[in-house]
């Protein structure tokens, strides 16, 4: 399975900021890329823009009626 993430590198070891799907003591491959390789935002792959919200997970707030947001939002276009 290929996985694409971003990670902080200190203090000598790779930090990755999201959860890898492996079990522990698996062998996996490592490329490193630094960020600044290709246009931001991009995984360097492709090309295209890859956005990963994950971390905002949670950390949202809302206030307010949503359906009632989305109504008026609707409403907008009629």
């Amino acid at each position: 399975m290929k996985q694409t993430m971003d990670a902080i590198y200190e203090n000598g070891l790779l930090r990755p900021l999201r959860k890898i799907e492996a079990t522990e003591g698996q062998r996996i491959r490592v490329t490193v890329e630094t960020a600044d390789d290709g246009p931001a935002g991009t995984d360097g792959s492709d090309g295209q823009k890859h956005h990963d919200f994950s971390d905002l997970a949670g950390k949202l707030k809302w206030e307010g009626d949503s359906l009632d947001v989305q109504r008026k939002l609707r409403d907008e276009w009629a």
